[in-house]
């Protein structure tokens, strides 16, 4: 069975970010005139000039695997997940990366695979950046496994930090989303009513506090909201959601990053609101007259 030499190339969206702006994180790897950016091609570059100029990489076929857009903590890629099942098969004689990061920010998750996933398969792992080659004897592991922990402390620390910026501004009355809800429209940053999509939800209100049910309303107000479609499910989520009185609630679900990556809803006594930071389209009493049907 032909074996290859498998090429992982990594960038999360927050480097999109940085490397747009011109930032270098390259600096201090093996082939420095190649590490003028950390974008997926000149990773690309950068791997594949390495493995031309190494006689024992240089006899095997390479392939590219790639994860464009994935943070370095998720391990559920598919691109990772194609190369390790290749990997398990035996059809891997070695992975090279630019550094242990893109492989994994995870501590525990890098170990397994640099100690027994890689190991148990007669594969070998090669990181440029970390000057780390598992075909040389001496290396030092207690130097790399502080190099994972230190992958994982920048990961979280980033992650509490860009939470911390959005918290800030929410707190401020600033929107941290990309588009408004359904009624409004964002102008020179700010919140406006979209008054043809805010007539149809004073009309959603209305025919809920006359005692219509989520499907009755979609269907009555179908023409008037076209080309927007209008769903039973979306008529609930108006309904029940406070911003139509000028009210901004947020922080109502965390996201807790470790192994696995988890979603949870938070109870409504952690909820955050703030008021006065966008126009109200219907009352404060009819919100709350519509909630009480409920």
């Amino acid at each position: 069975m032909e074996r290859i030499v498998a090429l992982y190339l990594r960038l999360s969206k927050a480097d999109h970010r940085k490397y747009s702006n011109g930032a270098d994180s390259m600096q201090g790897t093996i082939l420095p005139d190649v590490c003028a950016s950390g974008s997926i091609k000149n990773q690309q570059a950068l791997l594949e000039r390495y493995v031309r100029l190494d006689a024992g990489l240089s006899q095997y076929r390479t392939k590219i695997f790639m994860d464009d857009g994935y943070n370095g903590l998720e391990d559920n890629r598919p691109a990772l997940q194609q190369l390790l099942s290749m990997t398990r098969n035996g059809m891997v004689y070695a992975v090279v990366v630019k550094d242990f990061s893109r492989l994994s920010r995870n501590h525990l998750y890098l170990a397994s695979l640099r100690e027994q996933i890689f190991p148990a398969s007669n594969t070998e792992l090669i990181a440029l950046g970390d000057h780390y080659d598992s075909r040389r004897d001496g290396r030092d592991m207690l130097v790399l496994r502080f190099k994972s922990l230190f992958y994982e402390y920048y990961s979280r620390d980033i992650s509490r930090k860009v939470k911390a910026s959005l918290s800030a501004k929410k707190e401020r009355g600033e929107y941290a989303v990309a588009k408004p809800p359904f009624g409004y429209q964002l102008e020179r940053g700010q919140w406006k009513i979209k008054e043809q999509e805010a007539s149809i939800i004073r009309d959603i209100f209305q025919l809920a506090e006359e005692g219509h049910s989520y499907q009755d309303i979609a269907v009555k107000l179908e023409k008037k909201a076209f080309p927007a479609k209008l769903y039973p499910v979306k008529v609930m989520r108006i309904l029940k959601n406070p911003v139509y009185c000028g009210k901004h609630v947020w922080h109502k679900y965390e996201n807790y990053i470790g192994y696995h990556k988890k979603c949870m809803a938070l109870p409504k006594e952690q909820w955050r609101i703030s008021e006065g930071s966008h126009p109200a389209i219907i009352s404060e009493e009819t919100f709350e007259r519509v909630q009480n049907k409920g």
